[in-house]
């Protein structure tokens, strides 16, 4: 079964490894790596889950279910600021990306900005100047993450081709990167595997891959678009 070899998987690169990490996302991915890491066993206990998020605009509910899991499995929660910020072309219009330095590597972390209407959305252009920061005490030799060689972005493409991949001085250990996402799911609920059900089933947006933000003036377009900051059509 596909989910024993994963969990073998994790448990030799954890073996070979002397500061192994999750990267954890609260997603469906997130939730199976959670899920065998727990299968690993003792040998496991000391691997943390770093889970990468802006604490502006404000979470509210963002984080409910991240925090939520963080208590569960008693894991260590890091979070780390980003090394760079800039938005990118999407299929929507425009993404997010927080960079992170990794070991010397950038990862890129994507969110998306969700704009229904309002007039007092906070502006993608203050987003661009939150703080940043190098991570030079970023100290992981192992990042086990869910990306699968499925996933693909208009402008990153498909990053994850390969079940190890180096990122300067770490090992990118991608157990799923062959499952489809219909085998996500099947493996999920025949293994009774918990997983963000205001995110999936109930379609909430309040979860940390996306964020009330407004891009209007920064899209193509030719008529005036309500700006927050100023108060106004622009």
């Amino acid at each position: 079964m596909k989910y024993e070899e994963a969990t073998e998987a994790i448990r030799q690169a954890i073996r070979s490894s002397a500061q192994p990490a999750l990267l954890y996302s609260g997603g469906k991915e997130s939730s199976v790596l959670l899920h065998l890491l727990d299968r690993v066993g003792s040998e496991a206990d000391r691997v943390p889950l770093i889970c990468f998020y802006d604490e502006w605009p404000p979470p509210e509910g963002r984080l409910r279910y991240v925090e939520e899991v963080f208590r569960a499995h008693s894991r260590v929660l890091l979070n780390f600021r980003p090394l760079h910020r800039f938005l990118v072309p999407s299929d929507e219009g425009l993404d997010l990306v927080n960079t992170y330095d990794l070991a010397g590597t950038p990862l890129p972390v994507i969110v998306s900005p969700l704009d229904e209407g309002s007039e007092n959305l906070p502006c993608a252009l203050d987003w661009l100047n939150l703080p940043k920061k190098d991570c030079p005490d970023f100290c992981f030799d192992l990042l086990i993450c869910g990306g699968r060689r499925e996933d693909s972005h208009l402008w990153f493409g498909a990053p994850y081709q390969y079940p190890v991949m180096e990122l300067g001085k770490a090992r990118l250990l991608l157990p799923l990167i062959e499952w489809s996402v219909g085998e996500v799911w099947e493996t999920i609920h025949r293994l009774g595997i918990s997983y963000d059900v205001e995110r999936y089933d109930l379609k909430m947006k309040s979860h940390i891959d996306e964020v009330e933000m407004c891009t209007r003036c920064l899209k193509p377009r030719t008529e005036a678009v309500w700006c927050s900051k100023v108060g106004g059509m622009i």
